[in-house]
């Protein structure tokens, strides 16, 4: 990588906006399932093979209804137990007589599309939605002539148990006023830090769960940063420079609900009003002059000389250039002209009204203008 060539990706900007409940730059490797495997073993629900939780192996049927048997809390079925039952013979028995699936026999590999009718034929026992359960890839293909691995399955497990708790909850009439309090209040998180009680009480969490989902949009913010200006190597220390960096910058975002309209269908069609703020731009005006030493320091020929340490050294300078670049315009912070947009609050099939992503994309375009106005981008 040249240091000159710079250019920024719309499509990898959103997708980091729309990833903030993902964690960033994490001290030790924790794998993505621990959350999911940590749920299903506290709950009783998946107990591991002789191995342990063997995230990798394949799901069995047994597998799929011994754990909704535990989920249901092991029901009483007839059976007498023998020497040649299998270990999952009351389940099987019970999952035949909730009338889950005709078809159930030996233990064998399941696929997806199995899974799927098992799940679907379950959540219609307990009258709520399985569309959340498992996801497609990024073309929305199921694909369900695939296995599932025991990691999947236990993520799969988690959204169920969270599908059905909260279809306990009691439901509750949605308002042009709590719409407002809604995208009002998950500005104000996501932005300023700062947590609304109506809207907390709306969403359902606790000022610290407020504080973490601000903390990781600063952290995706720095995933950014890095990525707009080719920021390869940063230290925990400039890492953290960012993250303050953004949280002063976010300080002075400006925004506005201007009105809520509830639709015939249902939703809420909301107007916002957002000032940009400038940084970008006044960073962008400095940058050329700012940077020339660090060019003319490491040209290309130098750079591809350099042993991965020199490298990382240079890497870790240029950075640190950046930051003292917008530090020194931070003074100078400003908003451009308010710009409008309207957003959807939609139900979803569970029963709940949320921004949706696309949308949200589009506002976290708007609160700081990104579109450099050089000639070096």
């Amino acid at each position: 990588m040249i240091f000159m060539k710079r250019n920024v990706f719309l499509s990898f900007f959103l997708a980091l906006s729309l990833s903030l409940s993902a964690p960033a730059f994490a001290a030790d490797a924790t794998p993505w399932y621990a959350e999911a495997q940590a749920y299903v073993t506290e709950n009783a629900l998946m107990t591991g093979t002789g191995h342990g939780f063997e995230p990798d192996a394949t799901v069995t049927t047994a597998t799929v209804l011994q754990t909704l048997y535990n989920l249901e809390g092991q029901p009483a079925v007839s059976h007498d137990q023998t020497p040649d039952s299998p270990w999952y013979a009351k389940a099987l028995l019970w999952a035949r007589s909730a009338g889950l699936s005709e078809e159930l026999g030996e233990d064998s590999v399941i696929r997806r599309g199995g899974v799927k009718t098992i799940l679907d034929a379950y959540c219609g026992l307990k009258q709520v939605s399985p569309a959340a359960l498992m996801t497609g890839d990024e073309n929305g293909d199921m694909m369900l002539d695939k296995t599932l691995t025991r990691a999947e399955f236990a993520q799969i497990l988690m959204n169920l148990g969270e599908l059905l708790s909260t279809a306990e909850r009691p439901a509750k009439e949605f308002s042009a006023a709590d719409a407002t309090a809604y995208v009002e209040g998950l500005l104000k998180e996501t932005y300023l830090g700062e947590f609304d009680k109506n809207y907390m009480t709306l969403v359902g969490i606790t000022e610290e769960e407020a504080q973490a989902t601000y903390e990781n949009c600063l952290d995706v913010e720095a995933q950014f940063f890095c990525y707009f200006y080719d920021i390869e190597y940063p230290t925990e220390e400039q890492m953290s420079q960012i993250k303050d960096l953004y949280a002063h910058i976010y300080a002075n975002a400006k925004f506005q609900v201007v009105s809520a309209t509830e639709q015939d269908d249902g939703s809420f069609s909301v107007k916002l009003s957002i000032e940009p703020i400038n940084i970008v731009q006044l960073a962008e005006a400095r940058f050329e002059d700012t940077m020339q030493p660090f060019y003319d320091k490491y040209p290309a020929d130098v750079q591809q000389a350099m042993s991965d340490a020199e490298y990382e050294a240079m890497d870790q300078e240029y950075a640190q250039m950046i930051l003292d670049l917008y530090e020194s315009v931070m003074p100078e912070i400003g908003n451009e002209e308010a710009q409008s947009l309207v957003v959807q609050i939609e139900m979803d099939a569970e029963g709940y009204y949320s921004l949706n992503d696309p949308d949200f994309g589009r506002i976290d375009e708007l609160i700081i203008n990104y579109i450099a106005t050089s000639d070096n981008t």
